[in-house]
C-alpha cells in the first residue's frame, strides 16, 4: 500500500511540479529568442484538452502552440503519441513539439524557432 502511496504521489504532484518548472524554463528561453513573438502558457481546455503548454501570439493573435515532452515521449507506444497528436490538432493551429533531455536541456530548441519564425 505504501508503495501505491508513493506512486501516486510522484506522479501526481512530483511530475506536475517538475512540468511546471520545465514549462517556464520553456517560457524563458522561447522570449529570449523570439523578440516579435508573446510567449504565454496555455490553461484550462487548452492545456488539458488539446495538449498545448505553451502558445505563441504573432501581433496578439494567437498563430502556435507548444508541447514541452521529455525526449523519451518518442519511445512511448504509438497510441499515446497518436492521442495527444489528435488533441493537438483539434486547437485547429500547428503545435510543435519541444523536447528536453534527463538532465532538462532542450534539444531541438533551434527547430522549434525556426518553425515559428516561418509562420
Amino acid at each position: 500500500m505504501k508503495e501505491c502511496i508513493q506512486w501516486e504521489y510522484d506522479l501526481f504532484v512530483v511530475q506536475s511540479l517538475k512540468g511546471s518548472l520545465i514549462e517556464n524554463k520553456a517560457i524563458q528561453l522561447l522570449k529570449n529568442q523570439l523578440h516579435s513573438f508573446i510567449v504565454n502558457q496555455a490553461d484550462g481546455f487548452v492545456d488539458e484538452e488539446l495538449r498545448v503548454d505553451l502558445i505563441i501570439l504573432k501581433n496578439n493573435i494567437e498563430i502556435c502552440g507548444i508541447q514541452v515532452k521529455p525526449n523519451t515521449f518518442n519511445l512511448m507506444r504509438q497510441g499515446i503519441i497518436n492521442f495527444n497528436k489528435n488533441a493537438n490538432a483539434k486547437w485547429g493551429k500547428p503545435v510543435f513539439y519541444l523536447f528536453y533531455d534527463d538532465v532538462e536541456n532542450f534539444t531541438n530548441v533551434q527547430e522549434v524557432i525556426s518553425e515559428i519564425n516561418k509562420l
